[in-house]
């Protein structure tokens, strides 16, 4: 499960009440389960740029949103991978060679992916077959998703930069079969403005045959959001911001509270669920 939230921001053990009521808020506000899809979860980035917000801020978005896709199609059918996450967990390496691969592809102590490294990261898994791949990071209106460029002299992260096409099909990636797709795989950017720029195009160019059809391809004009609450206990006269938090949850897809981003990707992806109001 994609944490980033600090286990200590909530009680650490809960009484069978506790629990009962935990579920019952989920039950009633959470995504509901769907059949069988397997997902691949690509984290370009998960925090704010040069900020680092465990708690807070971008990272509890791209935290909400995992957990939104591991509610509706199982924790065991979606696989996360990038900023925050080693690619290959538990692979004992044979050799040196294959030490410092898969060293290259740890990246669980980064906050965000270079544009190589997330081209490193697809062709690493190429051999996979998901039905649903979400690319998952900051966005530009004028440029779209945004990767990161490397560091200056004085150690600090150069400007993000967008989707850049030429590196792209440098890293083979122009060619369907090194991307982790089963027939009629789902893309979805979601990032702030990621219609804009190259990388939709890129995908649903006709000459290289990864997305079969534009609609395969799910893009956001304005912002990406992702909406979770956090649950509490306590008297109903108490401020909710006083009363101990015993877990959180993530929105459902159609919620009145769920951003409007992640309610247009549902109705893309077939999400069937009825809409729920918070209490």
């Amino acid at each position: 499960m994609g944490c980033g939230v600090l286990v200590t921001e909530y009680k650490v053990e809960l009484t069978i009440d506790e629990r009962e009521q935990l579920a019952a808020v989920k039950a009633k506000n959470g995504a509901r389960r769907q059949n069988g899809a397997k997902i691949l979860v690509l984290v370009v980035a998960r925090a704010d740029f040069r900020h680092d917000d465990s708690l807070e801020g971008f990272n509890r978005t791209v935290t909400d949103y995992e957990v939104l896709l591991q509610d509706t199609y199982g924790v065991e059918n979606v696989t996360l991978r990038g900023a925050g996450y080693e690619t290959f967990p538990g692979l004992e390496p044979r050799s040196e060679s294959m030490e410092k691969y898969l060293k290259g592809l740890d990246f669980s102590g980064d906050k965000f992916l270079y544009q190589y490294e997330f081209a490193m990261l697809i062709r690493s898994i190429s051999r996979e077959k998901y039905d649903q791949i979400h690319i998952v990071g900051h966005g530009d209106p004028d440029v779209g998703l945004l990767f990161f460029g490397g560091r200056d002299l004085r150690g600090d992260i150069y400007a993000a930069v967008g989707f850049d096409e030429a590196k792209a099909k440098r890293a083979g990636l122009n060619k369907s079969e090194n991307w982790p797709m089963n027939p009629g795989c789902k893309i979805a950017l979601m990032a702030c403005g990621s219609a804009a720029g190259d990388f939709s195009g890129f995908l649903t160019n006709p000459k290289y045959d990864i997305a079969k059809v534009v609609g395969d391809v799910f893009t956001i004009s304005g912002g990406f959001l992702c909406e979770g609450r956090d649950v509490t206990i306590g008297p109903e006269e108490k401020p909710r911001d006083e009363k101990p938090k015993i877990g959180r949850i993530t929105l459902s897809w159609y919620h009145d509270k769920q951003a409007g981003c992640i309610r247009d990707l549902g109705l893309r992806l077939g999400i069937q669920e009825a809409s729920a109001r918070l209490r």
